[in-house]
């Protein structure tokens, strides 16, 4: 089924329609650009990382539906110097019933002020089983040590051929595991 989800995107895009929209083709253009510069000598794996992200946001041109949309996602993940490969899994309401997707995204963090203080420029990719779609994000992700996210993130649908817009707010559970055990459990 996902195959011929793909192939049907590729077909879609062969008849002079773009696969994905402008804004996403230079996501992945800037994110591969700034893996590729950001380190002259070879990365190796510093750090597990398993994020918990609650979003909402909505669905531009939903008529006749309320454009409401609301997942809560767990993303295991690996970091490689500044670059982290998640794996994602998320129930999500998206009106009017409840799916589940399934995915992997790619990130850059890069720091601000401190090195634990930054953002983190993302890309996924998630395959909702139930409505048999695609969706492809780009997000924008403000980083606190690692404990508090805040992140944007515009999408589109392949299927319904849609653009939808998040707002999350999350945190990494082993940033906060580290944290509390470096403070001895203390408030």
């Amino acid at each position: 089924m996902l195959l011929s989800r793909v192939y049907g995107s590729l077909e879609h895009a062969r008849r002079g329609r773009p696969l994905a929209p402008v804004w996403a083709r230079c996501a992945w253009l800037v994110l591969l650009l700034g893996c590729s510069g950001l380190s002259a000598r070879p990365c190796k794996a510093q750090s597990f990382a398993a994020t918990l992200d609650v979003a909402q946001g909505f669905v531009a041109r939903a008529a006749p539906r309320t454009p409401y949309l609301f997942s809560v996602g767990v993303s295991p993940a690996l970091d490689v110097g500044p670059i982290r490969v998640a794996v994602l899994l998320a129930p999500s309401y998206r009106n009017p019933r409840w799916d589940l997707a399934l995915g992997g995204g790619v990130s850059v963090f890069i720091p601000i002020a401190v090195r634990q203080l930054g953002v983190r420029i993302a890309t996924e990719a998630a395959y909702l089983p139930w409505q048999d779609s695609v969706r492809l994000s780009a997000g924008v992700i403000g980083e606190a040590l690692g404990l508090i996210r805040l992140g944007v993130w515009p999408a589109y649908d392949l299927e319904s051929e849609r653009f939808e817009f998040m707002v999350s707010v999350g945190i990494d559970m082993v940033s906060w595991a580290r944290f509390i055990a470096g403070t001895g459990g203390r408030r």
